[in-house]
């Protein structure tokens, strides 16, 4: 059988949904992970997956040392960016196997030889789970020093690599919208390249799977079995990614005990006990937590019109982008306003309650901020449209 090495990398505060994560790796036993991280206290271990207890400033210094140029590396996030080149510079790790990768740890596995059995495997030379664009959640590479070495396939990754900026070299440079809509990515406005650009400009002679192997939103009605990840108790998948669910105004953390996370169930909101009770219980919040919370949200507009909320101290002058989506906050005659690039400016009413929330009356829409350079449009299933304060 041939051997697969994933790199997985995380610095900081550990997510409450590690665990999820974690056992789903050990869960694995034919695909070998190594976990990067400067987490003190890891509770899911296996012979499958190595811990490498690091800094992030240590492990940011291993990555420099293999350029020869200096890479602009402040932030853990920025790492999406350089992990394309994880082949070349963590060599000696991947000496025994026949292919490397990467993931996030926002993604619960299924099995993945299942899926990437040899035969998908001979026959590929990388391998995403989407059928758009390279997914930098969880991607596959062949390990040949001509594959490994694909970023530089443009000169555009030294200036990636300087950038402080994430770009989203890993997957498509943040086009996501056209090319999910089938523009080819080449026909795509854009500042750099991307692994994308890279993979489509070299498609004659490079095997690239991009298959639907992974699910993500909030579905619901996932059910994790001791490895086997099924949706609507039909489909297998390989991986369920986290990205909308994690975030979800309607979220529920619920973290298991290490003895139940061989057999539970995602729900649209929460992870929860493959149990009578807790299905009911989680059932039950599913269907009545977000209609009792946009309640509340209307019932804090109306009196916050009534008594003239006015704390602008949350919110920062200045263009904020989601992809290539723009929106501008501004103060004018001492009330705040918010406007798309090209459109009409909207009133912005804020909560009296709901301190970090807002409300667009001619928009019908409500508005979290995270930090003074974070926004989310809140879509009414609770997902959220991230916007980011442009410096």
């Amino acid at each position: 059988m041939k051997k697969i090495l994933v790199f997985v990398c995380y610095f900081g505060k550990a997510p409450w949904y590690l665990d999820y994560f974690l056992q789903s790796c050990v869960d694995n036993e034919d695909v070998d992970f190594i976990f990067f991280t400067d987490i003190e206290e890891i509770k899911i271990k296996g012979d499958n997956m190595k811990i490498v207890p690091i800094s992030f400033e240590k492990f940011r210094d291993k990555i420099n040392s293999h350029f020869s140029f200096e890479l602009n590396i402040q932030h853990p996030m920025k790492l999406c960016d350089i992990r394309t080149s994880f082949g070349e510079v963590f060599q000696d790790l991947i000496d025994d196997y026949d292919f490397w990768g990467y993931c996030d740890v926002d993604v619960v596995f299924g099995r993945i030889r299942y899926f990437l059995d040899d035969a998908v495997l001979e026959n590929n030379d990388v391998i995403f789970t989407k059928p758009d664009y390279p997914t930098g959640f969880f991607a596959i590479y062949k390990n040949d020093v001509n594959i490994s070495s694909l970023y530089r396939s443009t000169p555009d990754y030294i200036k990636v690599f300087q950038d402080e900026k994430l770009l989203c070299f890993d997957e498509c440079g943040g086009n996501y919208s056209q090319v999910c809509n089938g523009v080819n990515i080449l026909d795509t406005k854009y500042v750099i390249d991307s692994m994308h650009h890279i993979l489509e400009r070299n498609r004659d002679s490079i095997n690239v799977l991009y298959e639907f192997y992974s699910i993500e939103g909030t579905p619901g009605k996932i059910k994790y079995d001791n490895g086997v990840l099924i949706y609507k108790n039909e489909f297998e998948v390989l991986l369920y990614h986290m990205t909308s669910f994690k975030n979800n105004f309607y979220l529920k953390e619920n973290i298991l005990k290490k003895g139940q996370l061989h057999n539970y169930l995602i729900g649209e909101f929460s992870f929860y006990k493959n149990k009578w009770f807790s299905i009911f219980y989680y059932k039950t919040y599913e269907k009545l937590f977000p209609l009792f919370k946009r309640i509340a949200l209307k019932t804090d507009y109306l009196t916050s019109r009534i008594f003239k909320n006015n704390n602008k101290k949350l919110l920062k002058e200045g263009e904020y982008k989601y992809m290539e989506l723009s929106l501008f906050i501004y103060v004018k005659n001492n009330n705040l306003f918010l406007e798309f690039k090209g459109e009409t400016p909207y009133k912005i009413i804020p909560l009296s309650v709901f301190k970090d929330v807002f409300y667009i009356k001619e928009l019908k829409q409500y508005f979290i901020i995270h930090n003074p350079n974070c926004i989310s449009l809140i879509l009414p299933e609770g997902n959220l449209i991230n916007y980011t304060l442009q410096k």
